[in-house]
């Protein structure tokens, strides 16, 4: 199944795609971007605060501002 998330980069990651471009960056930065997210290729996820760190195939892993309880309710199904 795929659903709709907003993916988050977070300042660590947006870092240096800032740094190869030659921008100082503000601390404390999120970059928010609309995705879809194949929850057939999740293999653990993690409540992060408000938001859920999501472990992948292959290794990725990535934040989305979805509720863990609600993440956990789709990817169970």
């Amino acid at each position: 199944m795929k659903i709709e998330v907003n993916y988050i980069f977070r300042e660590t990651d947006v870092d240096p795609i800032y740094e190869r471009i030659g921008i100082e960056m503000d601390s404390d930065i999120e970059i928010e971007e609309a995705g879809v997210l194949d929850l057939n290729h999740v293999i653990g996820a993690s409540e992060f605060y408000e938001l859920t760190q999501v472990y992948m195939l292959g290794g990725h892993v990535f934040y989305i501002d979805l509720p863990f309880n609600e993440f956990k309710t789709l990817w169970m199904q």
